[in-house]
């Protein structure tokens, strides 16, 4: 899939926020495999924006902007909010999480 840098850096956020709770294996599992696969993607991201950090703010503020806005494609396995069991979250995790968040199936009754 492909997402915005600030897309991959708010979701690996809200992948830390989640492995603190008590989840399903399985769901354990597909967080851990997410959190190792964006690892490799966030330590470049790291490594690009060092020298920008070293600039002026002006000019600073206009690379990261830029930096933020590239798109790069990554692996990640999809979750269902079903999947965390009865764990509750913050709607703040949930929107960086938003990526791999898998569309629930609703199903109408009448």
């Amino acid at each position: 899939m492909k997402l915005t840098v600030l897309q991959i850096l708010e979701l690996e956020t809200g992948l830390f926020e989640l492995s603190e709770k008590e989840l399903p294996i399985a769901t354990s599992l597909k967080i851990n495999q997410a959190i190792t696969n964006l690892g490799a993607v966030t330590h470049s991201i790291r490594e690009t924006a060092k020298p920008i950090l070293e600039l002026e703010q002006n000019q600073q503020n206009e690379k990261l902007k830029e930096l933020y806005q590239e798109e790069m494609g990554v692996d990640l396995p999809q979750v269902s909010t079903t999947d965390f069991g009865e764990i509750t979250i913050r709607a703040r995790t949930l929107h960086q999480l938003s990526p791999i968040l898998k569309e629930e199936e609703t199903f109408d009754e009448n």
